[in-house]
């Protein structure tokens, strides 16, 4: 194995440090006034001999798969190579690659995880080793000894890039033999995921001995029964793809959103419009959200709707509470929304759009949204990180509103701030806080 550097003017190499490098050569007249002059460096390059320069790329590039790759491939685009050189230096290049990332992967994978850096380092290596696996004028072995590389740790799962790993593993892949040779591999990992990739690989290929070996052994979830529900129409067999949908109807763990919209989608074919409905129904409710709320309201007739809606309504109190407040809203069902509100906790992460929400019922119905805002000031008996003070700033400006701006009513908001002032008399920092954010804030 050889290699070989071209060292151009001005640009680090790797493991230099900018931030310790000192000037490459000595101010002198000549440069002062505009004339380009060779630094040292560039001199004696320029006088070595050609055995001392391959000494020094040689000496340079090992133990450093980044500068070495970095070398080969200056050198593999600037030097006539015949068919088998290039392609075995583009398969050493794409090995250095490797090398360049695994110490760091295997960590991670050790480890289950990593600093940001490293890990958005490993990540756009094999990210960059795919996509150039992909274009790569290589053998087939050699493409299948980076399926090799990855395989291990996509074993693992350990490192959290199975995205990644999986996509280089099919970058090394060319043709139907490939995949299948992948799909097989895979089955010998035996995790579910890769299951999964080998059977899509097996479906792929129309190989049905294959694909229904390992799906009907692995029937869980609703989207499992989708896939094989999905096989069996494309290939003509309706019935039996219609009972596997109705039994993972029935029997799916969750994930039965592409299930339903297959089912849905006979139902309206056949003009079966209950169906159609009651699927769409179950769809919605099944994680009601005001978005789904409104796209099922949008379905349905007006004595459809009027069949349905209380059934819906009786799955309100299952949302999410944003959720339930913008049906509550579109509905004109404002003092129930509110009361929603009052019984929720004003904390750091509440949304801006819950905080909206509020915001537009303080005129109707305050007090309900003071009991809500007054959560965000709460007891006050021990001292709080600053942080934590303009937080409750924050909350003591929404009350000020509500009190002075939309009751109308400065003395119970004065009675409410003497309060919270001779409970933080002797915190300086909450008071600096509040006033940033309360015009009248005057602690005395």
């Amino acid at each position: 194995m050889s290699a070989f550097l071209v060292i151009k003017k001005g640009q680090p190499q790797a493991g230099m440090k900018k931030k310790n490098s000192r000037p490459l050569s000595h101010p002198n007249p000549d440069k002062a006034a505009g004339r380009r002059t060779e630094n040292p460096l560039e001199k004696l390059v320029r006088l070595a001999d050609k055995p001392t320069l391959e000494n020094l790329v040689l000496d340079l590039t090992r133990g450093d798969p980044s500068l070495y790759r970095r070398s080969l491939d200056c050198l593999r685009s600037a030097v006539k190579l015949t068919g088998e050189e290039s392609s075995a230096a583009e398969v050493d290049s794409l090995m250095a690659l490797w090398d360049e990332l695994e110490s760091d992967l295997e960590e991670i994978d050790d480890l289950g995880g990593g600093d940001d850096d490293t890990v958005d380092r490993v990540d756009e290596l094999l990210f960059d080793l795919a996509e150039k696996l992909k274009k790569a004028k290589i053998p087939c072995d050699d493409r299948r000894l980076f399926l090799e590389k990855a395989l291990p740790y996509i074993r693992s799962g350990n490192a959290g890039m199975d995205d990644q790993l999986y996509a280089l593993a099919y970058a090394a892949c060319r043709d139907a033999e490939d995949r299948r040779h992948f799909a097989r591999r895979l089955e010998d990992v035996g995790s579910h995921w890769a299951l999964v990739n080998a059977m899509r690989i097996y479906r792929e290929l129309n190989d049905r001995e294959k694909y229904l070996d390992l799906r009907l052994r692995d029937l869980d979830y609703g989207d499992d029964y989708h896939d094989l529900a999905d096989f069996y129409w494309k290939h003509g067999e309706r019935e039996k793809a219609l009972k596997t949908a109705r039994d993972g109807l029935a029997k799916g763990r969750g994930r039965l959103t592409e299930l339903r919209n297959f089912m849905a989608e006979r139902a309206k074919a056949s003009g079966d419009r209950q169906g159609f409905l009651d699927l769409h129904f179950q769809e919605t409710v099944d994680g009601l959200t005001f978005e789904g709320y409104r796209k099922f309201r949008a379905l349905c007739k007006k004595e459809e709707w009027n069949r349905y809606e209380p059934k819906l309504m009786e799955t309100l109190s299952k949302a999410w509470t944003s959720e339930q407040v913008k049906i509550r809203l579109h509905r004109g069902e404002d003092a129930l929304a509110a009361e929603i509100i009052s019984r929720q906790r004003l904390e750091r992460y509440t949304s801006h759009e819950f905080l909206s929400q509020a915001k537009r019922l303080e005129k109707t119905h305050p007090e309900k949204i003071l009991k809500f805002y007054g959560t965000g000031v709460g007891s006050l008996r021990h001292p709080m990180p600053r942080k934590e003070y303009a937080r409750i700033a924050n909350a003591l400006g929404m009350i000020r509103r509500v009190m002075v701006d939309v009751l109308n009513d400065a003395d119970r908001w004065n009675r409410y701030k003497a309060e919270i002032l001779r409970k933080t008399e002797r915190w300086p920092a909450f008071h600096e806080e509040a006033a940033e954010r309360i015009a009248d804030w005057k602690p005395e």
